[in-house]
């Protein structure tokens, strides 16, 4: 049984795990380094074979949406519950899209 959000709340590997730190990913601290820290594709041998082109694939996809699209969380949560079934997630949480408005270029 392999449960790779367990290590990505474990405090031996990510000081306050439940606090968001985008600077944990900071080259100095890239704690996600950590050898069994972060596991979103697997580990070892049944690491998935798609892992690379996955990373690639959400990157462009996220550029192309915040291109065109503003993303709008409502309500605003002062601070969100979260419910694990069976990986953590947020409760009552809505993420809308709304198109971006076009810029005229002068000619």
């Amino acid at each position: 049984l392999f449960a790779p959000t367990v290590s990505h709340r474990l405090a031996s590997c990510y000081p306050a795990p439940e606090v968001f730190d985008l600077h944990r990913y900071d080259p100095d601290r890239a704690e996600h380094r950590t050898p069994g820290a972060f596991l979103p594709y697997g580990v070892g041998v049944h690491i998935c074979l798609g892992a690379g082109i996955a990373d690639a694939l959400i990157v462009a996809t996220l550029a192309r949406l915040l291109a065109h699209y503003e993303p709008l969380i409502h309500p605003q949560p002062d601070r969100l519950r979260i419910r694990a079934r069976p990986t953590p997630a947020p409760v009552g949480f809505r993420l809308q899209l709304s198109p971006r408005q076009r810029t005229s270029q002068a000619a």
